[in-house]
């Protein structure tokens, strides 16, 4: 899943229906954000620490599937998905990106 270059991996990121909350996520941020966020998000989960980063939800619509390209340049980023190795990346990340924003807003609440 994705195209893997010297300093940087490039991963077909889709998001359905079933991934609402996170269409509504990347929604609330400012444009142009998403591949930085979740940079800093995949980062910090390395690190073993929870990212600082926006965790508003817009309402929206969700409807079909949202195919973004994701590119990963963070080197502490790269290792973490090295480690993840060739299963379903999108899903692992996924599921990381949905422990911060839970977290953080837990920590806010």
């Amino acid at each position: 899943e994705g195209e893997i270059l010297a300093n940087q991996r490039i991963i077909h990121f889709v998001l359905c229906a079933k991934d609402s909350d996170l269409i509504a996520w990347k929604k609330s941020l400012q444009k142009r954000t998403f591949n930085k966020t979740v940079n800093e998000i995949l980062s910090a989960e390395y690190k073993g620490k929870i990212a600082s980063v926006p965790c508003k939800f817009s309402s929206t619509e969700i409807t079909g599937e949202h195919h973004y390209r994701l590119i990963i340049r963070d080197q502490n980023a790269l290792a973490f998905l090295r480690k993840l190795g060739w299963g379903d990346v999108t899903e692992n990340i996924k599921k990381v990106i949905r422990k911060h924003i839970k977290k953080i807003n837990r920590k806010n609440t």
